[in-house]
């Protein structure tokens, strides 16, 4: 079972830190499954390629951490409403449910310069 899903963006980095809890009597072996949503949990289909930590094949219970690298997956954007959801299943293929972070911001975009302007003397 996981539990305690949450998700920051890390200061002066495009990465993300999801952070969860795992649970189950089996203590390892375990299969986690992160998906990731651009709009408060609608849809989530924005790509999670570059995840890595406690992601995948083999995880067993307790605190986890995955980072997810944004700038590679989803790079010149800057949202709102990003949530996170992970689910694990277990090594008699028992799948939890997903569990789902609050939203967070996400800014992958560079910064933009405007109204500028020249006078000349």
């Amino acid at each position: 079972m996981v539990s305690a899903v949450s998700a920051v963006q890390i200061a002066g980095s495009s990465n993300v830190t999801i952070n969860y809890t795992l649970s189950d009597l089996t203590a390892s072996g375990n299969f986690v499954d992160v998906e990731i949503s651009s709009n408060g949990g609608s849809t989530w289909v924005v790509p999670t390629s570059s995840l890595t930590g406690n992601v995948g094949v083999g995880q067993s219970v307790g605190n986890k951490t995955i980072t997810w690298n944004a700038g590679v997956d989803f790079s010149g954007q800057s949202q709102l409403d990003m949530r996170v959801r992970v689910r694990a299943r277990d090594y008699f293929a028992n799948q939890g449910a997903f569990v789902q972070s609050s939203n967070f911001i996400l800014d992958t975009a560079g910064p933009v310069v405007s109204n500028i302007s020249a006078i000349q003397l």
